[in-house]
């Protein structure tokens, strides 16, 4: 595919443009400026092929459905096709020139599915990506799986991927500890939850030991407490104190001072100020009057002195004009002589031209003389001989180049050939590397197997297992040995259970017998008709103390005596509670007769649940017995080795992990296997390189391979050689064949010049057998001959009119001495400048009059004006000493006082409100009562001690606090299970963290080994094309100071690439200079890009500004592989650099090159 033509409209700031680009070479060079519309360019190439992006920036001016971008395309195949893209969604947005939709199909094809991101990496090229393309080399240390694919472009996100799986992987897990790696911050979280757990757990003791701290520790802070908040209010009223005392001084000194103007007490504080703005205005008035009398004088002084020439000033008009011409007149008389030496020089310029051309001095060359057309015409085709001739001697000699080169290349070919080096080695030197590794690989899982063998064995025997046989007992799965255990668990459970129950019961039967005993011992109860007497008894003494004190008539009652009233009391005292007692005994009696009966119905149900649980004990018994048995027949191999449960788990845990163990080592045995047939593979194709060179016997593996290896190495050498050559016979008679085409061509060219020659110089006057140098020079001179031409009536026309100016100035001149009678010089220039000096004269008088005529009339105004105003003051200040009883002298020195006494006020106000501010809310003479005129020092001294308690009583309540806060956490840990269940929680999520680490390690591990064997593919798919071509390549654009590129072997055994020397030196990477890796990067780029246009429609390649890191001898020669790489698929190189089209001229000479120039 080539861009023959490629059009723009509307396309970032491009309003219109076209570029044709049809019969170019391969290489085209674009050259323009910067802001040229080179990016622009390259920006619209990638959206044509792959359509304009939704959010592109190129629409910006003139608006995204503007957008147009058309090219027409050649084809591999000879087909043309033309393409318009516009903005939009497919298959509408790309057309044919018939507008028909272009099928998306048909672009992959002819694409071969390169998409957007595959087109900028392998087909553009700029000088930053080709820079990082060398430091990537550099980083990969030239590893060639790497090379191939960062200068192919095509699987670039392999690298990638690879990259950003070592550094993931790395952040997961390795065997260096390391505090920023995932595994081992779950270790930690682990390891710190896990002692968190274990300290959790604690003694009565401890908890107690805590509460108690935790007790005093809260019983100290709150003393310490409640000492602060006292020590702190007294810092609050000290602190207030010593923020108001110093003003309070100062209002007492202010009440002092204002004591003193008690005299003008009455006199109101504006009359100060009414009385000082009197006086001032007077002063001011005063100096103004005598300021106005000077300007008065003054002016009338300079008034008196200017004379004005009027007949003069009138003339101004007429004098500027003739001034003017004078001045003019003066410089062309000077200007004279050197007009007429151009007249001379300009007539003896086409001296040489006449002779040229036989014709005598006086002849009119004017007429004579050719059109542009004839003279450009003669020009271009003499510089057109001069291409033909230089074009045909390159193609001659390289053309015998060639020849001699093909010659040299078949007599290489025909004695590397004779040593069979025409044909590539049977075994690759690759393979054979892997050999002595693969043997210690060998050698290694063998010892593996036996050990794991040996372990596994040692382990059965300590277990009392045939490790022979553990596959083919019948033995049960952990689950179904825990699905047992938790069986059998249950009953066992639902006997101690029973158990339980049965020991509960007998205790509560053994307890309401020891009750019985105990209720059947006492005395009878009372009976109703006891408690009925007792309580008759009871009623008769109280109906006699009733019917003998509160019932008797009032009239001759007496109060018995004491005597008698203490013997009734106590009678009726008595039997009250001989009443009493009898109903609590029979109550009593009644409780203990119910208790009896409730604790023999208790004593019967404890015996009836005494036999149901031995019930109960028995029927679980028979059941355990009976779950053993089936169990023991179900599994007899295992239930022969271990019959408890418990001890079978463990043991069934451990068989289950030999087992796992067995499939390990079958599985290491099956490698083993694969790995000795790989193994001795490599060793007969080892053999086989031998044969030809046996080693020394008894020699080891490793140092056989390496003496293959260097065998192999040489044969590869050769081969490549012979490759190459072979190649390079191919495209040296390809070229010798367009050489001898391009000559003969050239021959064409000449005799179609020779014509076109003959009548071109015929219109210059000049005969055919005239050279083109002569010629050229003829035509140089009649090119500017049209110049002189005009210059001599130019010329002539100036000497005319400085004759007719000169003749003008001295009427004028002689017309003013009529005029004014004034003796004027002869000179008419002098004439004329002295009567620009009068006429300056007077006018400067007369401005300066027309100036100072007014300033006079306005001083002799303010003079007038000043008198008044201070009259009118003088009457003011009478008024003032009147209302003052004073003199009006005195009045100068009452203002001051008057005004010290206002801002003594002022001042005793602002202080009284600034106390009050500080105040903290007291009122001014509660303030002032607490002062008592303290002095501030002793105010700051008692502050100090205060502040220093409090930081240390503050530095104590932080100590309790802390050790509060301590006991307090001891005292929760003891009861708060949820904080331990949170810990139990992250240790359980630290150890999940764990395992999804290692899972996620394997994973990439996994990943980073399918990557490796993808690059490895593609470095044996297309390492030894690409090295054969990009070691041409990078020969041929170092200039030979590298021979080529060879393969080698880092200390990792991983195959790199490094530079080789004429004489055979090589040199890694690292030691390569930043030019010199980019231009490996550029050789491998340009090999992966003529592989792809021998397999697929070629694409163009785009390369902006490449060459800006190369010295020049480099860039030419990068120069010429473009070109030569333009005879696969175009190259499209933009530059805004001179010096790259200059080291291009050669080329574009030769035709291998073009140039498109964006200025024009």
């Amino acid at each position: 595919m080539k861009f023959e033509r490629i059009s723009l409209e509307k396309y970032g700031a491009i309003a219109t443009r076209e570029i044709d680009l049809a019969d170019k070479a391969g290489l085209v060079i674009i050259f323009g400026p910067n802001e040229a519309g080179k990016s622009t360019l390259l920006c619209a190439i990638s959206d044509l092929l792959y359509g304009v992006p939704h959010t592109s920036s190129h629409g910006g001016i003139f608006g995204n459905n503007q957008i147009r971008i058309e090219a027409s395309l050649r084809l591999a195949d000879g087909s043309g096709l033309t393409l318009r893209r516009k903005k939009g969604r497919p298959p509408g947005d790309l057309v044919d020139e018939n507008d028909a939709p272009v099928p998306s199909a048909q672009m992959e094809a002819m694409l071969n599915g390169t998409d957007r991101d595959r087109f900028s990496a392998l087909f553009g090229l700029d000088h930053v990506s080709l820079r990082d393309g060398g430091q990537k080399l550099l980083a990969s240390d030239g590893e060639i799986g790497r090379l191939i694919i960062e200068a192919g472009g095509g699987l670039r996100a392999l690298v990638t991927a690879l990259t950003d799986l070592e550094k993931e992987a790395d952040g997961l897990f390795s065997s260096k500890r390391s505090a920023k790696r995932q595994f081992y911050m779950a270790l930690d979280a682990f390891q710190a939850a896990d002692k968190a757990v274990r300290q959790a757990t604690t003694t009565r003791e401890a908890f107690l030991k805590s509460q108690r701290a935790a007790l005093a520790a809260a019983a100290s802070l709150a003393a310490l407490r409640g000492q602060q908040a006292g020590a702190r209010e007294s810092i609050v009223r000290l602190g207030r104190l010593k923020r108001t005392a110093p003003q309070l001084q100062l209002f007492a000194q202010t009440e002092m001072e204002l004591r003193e103007f008690a005299d003008i007490e009455e006199f109101a504080d504006g009359l100060a100020i009414e009385i000082a703005t009197t006086l001032d205005a007077r002063k001011m008035e005063l100096g103004t009057l005598a300021s106005a009398e000077e300007t008065v004088r003054g002016l009338q002084s300079q008034l008196d002195q200017l004379v004005i020439a009027s007949d003069i000033v009138d003339a101004a008009t007429e004098i500027d004009a003739v001034e003017t011409l004078a001045v003019h007149v003066e410089k062309a008389k000077l200007d004279l002589p050197n007009r007429r030496s151009d007249l001379a020089e300009s007539n003896s310029q086409l001296a040489n031209l006449r002779s040229h051309l036989g014709l005598d001095a006086d002849q009119d060359l004017e007429a004579l003389a050719p059109s542009r057309a004839a003279i450009e015409e003669v020009h271009s085709l003499a510089s057109e001989e001069i291409t033909l001739r230089s074009a045909l001697a390159s193609a001659s000699d390289q053309l015998a180049e060639c020849k001699e080169n093909l010659d040299a290349i078949r007599q290489r070919q025909t004695e590397r050939a004779a040593k069979g080096f025409d044909k590539p080695a049977p075994v690759s030197a690759t393979d054979l590397l892997r050999l002595a590794s693969l043997a210690l690989d060998l050698d290694l899982k063998s010892r593996q197997i036996t050990d794991k063998q040996t372990a596994i064995d040692t382990e059965a025997q300590a277990l009392g297992l045939n490790s022979s046989e553990l596959s083919r007992n019948l033995w049960p799965s952990v689950a179904q040995v825990n699905s047992e255990l938790d069986r059998a668990t249950a009953v066992d459970g639902e006997l101690r259970q029973a158990d339980s129950a049965r020991k509960a019961a007998s205790k509560r039967s053994e307890s309401a017998a020891r009750r019985l005993t105990h209720l059947a011992t006492g005395t009878q109860p009372p009976t109703p008709a006891a408690v009925t007497e007792a309580r008759s008894d009871r009623d008769s003494v109280w109906d006699n103390l009733r019917s003998y004190y509160l019932d008797a008539p009032d009239e001759g009652w007496s109060r018995p005596p004491q005597d008698q009233r203490n013997k009734e009391a106590s009678k009726f005292e008595h039997s009250r509670d001989a009443a009493d007692a009898l109903v609590d005994r029979r109550g009593a009696e009644a409780q203990r007769l119910a208790d009896i009966a409730s604790t023999e119905r208790e004593k019967f149900e404890a015996d009836n649940d005494v036999d149901h649980a031995l019930q109960t004990i028995d029927d679980l018994k028979q059941r355990l017995s009976a779950n053993q048995q089936a169990w023991s027949k179900l599994w007899p191999d295992a239930f022969a080795i271990e019959r408890d449960l418990r001890l079978l788990l463990a043991l069934t845990e451990a068989r289950g992990s030999l087992i796992a163990q067995q499939s390990e080592l079958e599985l290491l045995s099956a490698g083993r296997s694969q790995l000795k047939v790989e193994v001795e593979t490599l060793g007969n194709l080892l053999n086989q390189v031998e044969a030809s060179s046996p080693p020394d016997p008894g020699a080891s593996t490793a140092v056989r391979v390496q003496r293959a290896v260097a065998v192999l190495k040489a044969h590869d050498d050769q081969y490549g050689d012979y490759r190459r050559d072979a190649d390079e016979i191919a495209k040296l008679v390809a070229r010798e064949g367009r050489r001898q085409q391009e000559i003969e061509g050239f021959a064409e060219k000449q005799r179609k010049w020779t014509a076109v020659w003959l009548q071109a110089v015929s219109k210059l006057g000049l005969p055919d057998s005239v050279t083109p140098q002569k010629a050229t020079e003829v035509a140089t001179e009649w090119a500017g001959a049209a110049g002189v031409f005009s210059a001599i009536r130019i010329t002539a026309t100036r000497i005319q009119r400085i004759k007719e100016d000169d003749q003008k100035l001295e009427g004028a001149i002689g017309e003013f001495r009529k005029r004014f009678g004034a003796e004027l010089p002869d000179d008419a220039v002098a004439s004329a400048r002295h009567l620009k000096r009068l006429l300056a004269e007077s006018s400067g008088r007369k401005l300066q009059r027309d100036a100072l005529l007014p300033q006079a009339d306005k001083a002799r105004l303010d003079q007038e004006a000043a008198i008044r105003r201070l009259q009118a003051l003088d009457t003011v200040r009478l008024d003032l000493a009147s209302k003052c009883d004073c003199e009006p002298d005195y009045l100068e020195a009452l203002a001051p006082r008057i005004e010290k006494r206002r801002k003594l006020r002022i001042e005793l106000d602002t202080i009284k409100q600034t106390i009050v501010a500080a105040g903290d809310g007291h009122s001014f003479q509660s303030l002032r009562d607490q002062w008592q005129r303290q002095d501030p020092d002793d105010l700051a001294t008692q502050l100090a001690a205060l502040d220093d308690e409090v930081a240390q009583r503050d530095n104590d309540i932080e100590t309790a606090i802390a050790l509060q806060q301590s006991a307090d956490a001891e005292v929760r840990a003891f009861v708060d299970d949820d904080r331990l269940n949170g810990m139990i929680a992250e240790r359980e999520a630290a150890s999940a963290e764990m395992h999804q680490v290692i899972e996620r390690y394997v994973e990439i591990s996994l990943a980073q080994s399918l990557l490796k064997a993808a690059i490895e593919k593609v470095r044996h798919e297309q390492q030894d094309p690409l090295l054969a071509r990009a070691s041409e390549l990078f020969s041929a654009c170092t200039r030979g100071e590298f021979g080529g590129i060879e393969t080698d072997v880092n200390g990792d055994g991983e195959p790199i690439v490094v530079g080789r020397r004429p004489g055979g030196d090589t040199v890694i990477l690292s030691e390569m200079s930043d030019g010199t890796r980019d231009q490996l990067f550029l050789a491998f780029r340009l090999a992966s890009i003529e592989h792809y246009a021998e397999n697929a429609e070629p694409i163009p390649l785009i390369a902006d500004d490449i060459l800006v890191h190369f010295d020049d001898d480099r860039g030419r020669a990068t120069l010429e592989l473009l070109a030569e790489i333009g005879s696969a698929t175009q190259v499209l190189l933009f530059t805004h650099h001179e010096a790259v089209v200059a080291a291009a001229n050669k080329l574009i000479t030769d035709g291998h090159a073009s140039v498109v120039d964006l200025r024009t």
